[in-house]
């Protein structure tokens, strides 16, 4: 979907979203895995200034995240003034970035090129992208409180039918933590999902060598299996 040179690259994301956007009131529980993955997406889209080169609409951002061009059922997240950018941590606008200017350290945007050379080819009034607010004063300058994607990683999850939204932010809250021992049906809670769901995530990602499991040995005295440790590995 993006041009090969976009894909070299590591970023950072803010750690609270992990709590920001679970308190959201979503109309279904799998929609917190595609809201952490359209953030993360987003970001990287703008901090790339990958608008200048490829112009991406949201059926487009839709169909990469695993969901049909024309279904309805997240727009309520994704549109202006939506879920997402209630929270702040994004904003719809029609005035995206297009390359960034490293003497002036700063972006150069599609009004800056109105301005400054002319009308920016290309342009359509009606064209709207994200700007991640919490990226753009937050975790683009200062990575205090971050946590580094690699987007090649996170294109090889969500792109990929037997993986998807939910599998990366299982493996994305791992990353998070470092090293995260805790039960499936406490995991399962924390990423809004089914218990089932969770561990054919955990297998699918296991397998593919993107996660190392650790399981304990069978307690006889409490009759029980200890949590799992989980720890996301650098593919």
């Amino acid at each position: 979907m993006f041009k090969e040179h976009s894909k070299r690259l590591d970023f950072f994301i803010p750690n609270e979203i992990f709590i920001d956007f679970s308190k959201l009131n979503y109309k279904s529980n799998s929609h917190y895995a595609f809201t952490v993955c359209y953030y993360v997406l987003t970001s990287f889209l703008y901090y790339k200034a990958h608008y200048g080169i490829q112009k991406l609409t949201q059926p487009d951002l839709k169909e990469y995240l695993g969901y049909s061009r024309d279904n309805p059922t997240i727009n309520y997240i994704i549109k202006r003034n939506g879920l997402l950018d209630q929270t702040e941590y994004t904003e719809t606008t029609t005035d995206y970035p297009i390359l960034y200017d490293y003497i002036r350290m700063e972006y150069v945007t599609r009004k800056d090129a109105d301005t400054e050379i002319g009308k920016y080819i290309g342009h359509d009034r009606n064209y709207t992208v994200k700007v991640p607010l919490k990226g753009l004063y937050g975790s683009f300058v200062c990575i205090k409180n971050t946590t580094k994607i690699d987007f090649r990683i996170f294109e090889r999850i969500v792109t990929n039918k037997d993986l998807g939204c939910t599998s990366f932010l299982v493996y994305l809250y791992i990353k998070f933590r470092g090293t995260l021992i805790i039960g499936f049906e406490d995991f399962s809670k924390i990423i809004k999902c089914s218990v089932v769901t969770l561990q054919n995530a955990v297998k699918s990602l296991e397998s593919r060598n993107y996660i190392s499991v650790t399981r304990g040995k069978f307690d006889l005295q409490k009759m029980r299996y200890p949590a799992n440790s989980y720890t996301a590995k650098k593919v």
